[in-house]
């Protein structure tokens, strides 16, 4: 497989989660005068281009990581101790992230980069939305969000096919991402009364400081701003909460 530019892994990336409809939401109290309302704006722009980049740059990653790692020899021969070694070799590289694993052709658990986790065996993750998206599409997709069964969080899905010797698809290997990851770091420097939200081209919010619990995996896309961001794609807007 070629590498990726960043211009592809854009346009891939678009074409899964539709990156460029992350917004900022800034609901600070105007108190009328004009000069207020036009640097109120710059700053909630230059936070969203800054949060989008941050986003970008992680899912593009996170991405990019599973694909290298389903193009690995001892992946791609089905050995299961040579798998676990290679899964746990990147567990230590790449902390920040949950338990990576590989999951047979029929969304079989065989792999896992962490003998801490806490999963029953075997485990099947055959239903799930992702793993069906990359076994027809046969590309590296990036899940909706969803409440992830082992790790009782929200999360993001990378996945990536892994082929065999003869070009067959044998199985994916997975790297869960944190959703509350996303917004790390962003709430303490919000003005006064504002939010953060990242929403997919869906209209579904994959992470919002402050109150994430109670807005993750929500969808949105009716609210007047959400919807104008949807169809436009970039700008600033003002409009109810």
């Amino acid at each position: 497989m070629k590498s990726i530019s960043i211009y592809g892994r854009f346009s891939l990336l678009v074409a899964v989660v539709s990156l460029p409809f992350i917004l900022y939401i800034g609901t600070t109290i105007y108190d009328g005068r004009e000069k207020l309302i036009a640097a109120t704006q710059v700053a909630n722009r230059t936070l969203a281009e800054v949060t989008a980049t941050h986003v970008y740059r992680t899912m593009s990653d996170v991405l990019i990581l599973a694909s290298e790692l389903a193009r690995r020899p001892e992946l791609r021969a089905g050995e299961t101790a040579n798998c676990n070694r290679v899964l746990a070799d990147f567990q230590q590289l790449h902390v920040g992230f949950l338990a990576a694993s590989f999951n047979d052709e029929h969304g079989v658990m065989r792999c896992l980069s962490t003998a801490t986790a806490d999963a029953p065996e075997p485990v099947s993750i055959a239903d799930l939305e992702w793993f069906t998206r990359v076994k027809s599409e046969l590309r590296p997709i990036i899940s909706q969000p969803y409440f992830g069964r082992i790790q009782k969080r929200w999360l993001v899905i990378a996945a990536a096919p892994v082929f065999d010797g003869a070009s067959r698809f044998i199985g994916s290997v997975v790297i869960p991402l944190d959703l509350r990851l996303l917004g790390r770091g962003i709430e303490p420097s919000l003005p006064k009364e504002s939010y953060i939200a990242i929403v997919d081209g869906n209209g579904t919010v994959l992470t919002r400081a402050p109150d994430f619990d109670k807005w993750v995996g929500t969808n949105v896309k009716d609210n007047e701003l959400i919807a104008y961001a949807l169809r436009t794609g970039l700008g600033v807007a003002r409009g109810p909460n």
